[in-house]
C-alpha cells in the first residue's frame, strides 16, 4: 500500500509550545482529508512579507501564544524554512531553520532567555549570532557550534571587541556559561581564554599561558580565587590579579610567577 504523511500539530502538556509530528495515512483515504492552510496575520505577516514568501516559505502550524506561565507576551509560528518571533517587548525576528534556532529550543526550554530581539547576525570567522530578551546571545559556527553566552559573561565580552565579541582576541564561544563549581559565579569559555564572573568581583577575561597557569591551580576555585582584573601590560611583562594574589608573565624569558597575597 503506498501512504503519503500529512502533518498534525499537539499542543505541549503545559501550553509552552507546539509540539509537530507526522501520521501516515493511505493514499485510498487521503482524497477525503480535508486540506489543512493556515493564517498568517499581524505583526508576522508584516516580517513575513519583509523577509519574503521566497526565503521563509509556506505556513505550516498556525500562531502560538506564548502560554502564561513563561511571564512573556508573545507570538510565534513555523514556517517551512523557519520561525518568526514577535512581542511588543522584542518586535518581530526571522530565524532561518539550522543550529542556531536548533540550540535555541535545546538551551532555552521554555523561552527560558525571552523570545529573540534579533534576526541572525553575522559575526567573525562564519558565525551567526541571535540575541535573546532576558540577556543571553546564542552564538555558533562550523568549528566550535552553537553555544549560549549570558548575564555578566556575555556583557563583558561584548564590551571586548566588534560584531558582539567575536572580533575579539577571546574568538569565539567554545561553551555555554555555566555555575562554577564553588556555585557562586559563572564561567564563559572562548577559544582562547575564559570570563569568570562572582558578585564579589565582576567579570573578567583570563587568557594566554597566565589562563594556563590560573587553570593549572584550580582556577576559580582554586587558590588564587576569581580573577579581579583583566590581563594588563605592566613593567617588565604582563600581569592577571585574582582575589588572593596574581600571575605575572615575564616578557623577557615567557616564565610565570605566582604571588599570593
Amino acid at each position: 500500500m503506498v501512504r503519503f504523511f500529512r502533518r498534525i500539530a499537539l499542543c505541549g502538556a503545559l501550553g509552552f509550545a507546539s509540539v509537530t509530528a507526522t501520521q501516515a495515512v493511505d493514499v485510498a483515504v487521503a482524497s477525503a482529508l480535508p486540506s489543512t492552510t493556515f493564517e498568517v496575520s499581524g505583526p508576522i505577516l508584516t516580517k513575513y512579507k519583509s523577509v519574503g514568501a521566497g526565503v521563509v516559505g509556506d505556513p505550516i502550524d498556525e500562531q502560538y501564544h506564548t502560554a502564561p506561565q513563561t511571564g512573556l507576551d508573545g507570538i510565534w509560528q513555523e514556517f517551512e524554512h523557519g520561525k518568526i518571533f514577535y512581542s511588543e517587548e522584542t518586535g518581530a525576528h526571522w530565524v532561518a531553520n539550522g543550529p542556531v534556532l536548533d540550540a535555541y529550543w535545546d538551551v532555552c526550554p521554555f523561552f527560558c532567555h525571552g523570545l529573540p530581539k534579533s534576526d541572525l547576525i553575522s559575526g567573525n570567522h562564519g558565525s551567526k549570532i541571535l540575541r535573546l530578551q532576558f540577556g543571553g546571545d546564542i552564538y555558533w559556527s562550523a568549528v566550535t557550534g552553537a553555544h549560549a553566552v549570558s548575564d555578566a559573561p556575555l556583557a563583558k565580552y561584548v564590551s571586548l571587541g566588534p560584531d558582539r565579541g567575536t572580533r575579539s582576541f577571546l574568538g569565539l564561544p567554545a561553551a555555554d556559561t555555566a555555575p562554577a563549581v564553588d556555585g557562586i559565579g559563572l564561567i564563559s569559555k572562548f577559544q582562547w581564554g575564559v570570563i569568570a564572573w562572582s558578585p564579589e568581583t565582576g567579570a573578567h577575561e583570563v587568557h594566554g599561558a597566565i589562563r594556563w597557569k590560573w587553570q593549572s591551580l584550580g582556577g576559580a576555585t582554586g587558590e588564587l580565587g576569581y580573577p579581579t582584573s583583566d590581563e594588563h601590560p605592566v613593567v617588565g611583562g604582563r600581569q592577571s590579579n585574582f582575589e588572593n594574589g596574581f600571575i605575572f608573565w615575564d616578557a623577557s624569558t615567557g616564565s610565570l610567577s605566582v604571588v599570593y597575597r
